[in-house]
């Protein structure tokens, strides 16, 4: 991700299991550098370098913009938390999160719907 370090400034990667979904999947949530934004040429670029130096496992299903990356008071990224989050968990931040507002961010993320999901469901 070295090659984005000018438009992006942190990012987060999580997978996401629901009860309710059979497989778990990769969710990426990037911090812009003031000045950026997250197009959808930019998303296609980063799932690209991401096949290419890892593999297509490692590709998110999903790439979303964020305000704020959790991280600990010892500056840690908090992952687990936001992991569960996504996941359906609700979570009360303890006093180890350095900016638990950052947290309530991610809520929104917890029902997204991806599009294979409703071909799937088409194809019944």
């Amino acid at each position: 991700m070295e090659k984005f370090n000018g438009s992006i400034d942190d990012s987060l990667c999580v997978g996401q299991r629901r009860p309710q979904d059979p497989d778990e999947r990769v969710l990426l949530f990037l911090k812009m550098r003031r000045g950026f934004r997250l197009s959808p040429d930019l998303q296609t670029e980063i799932k690209t370098e991401i096949r290419k130096a890892l593999s297509a496992r490692h590709v998110p299903k999903f790439i979303s913009e964020i305000e704020d990356i959790p991280y600990t008071v010892n500056g840690k990224k908090i992952e687990i938390a936001v992991k569960q989050i996504v996941s359906g968990s609700n979570l009360k931040p303890s006093g180890t999160v350095a900016n638990p507002d950052s947290l309530k961010l991610y809520y929104k993320f917890r029902d997204l719907v991806f599009d294979e999901i409703r071909a799937e469901k088409a194809k019944l």
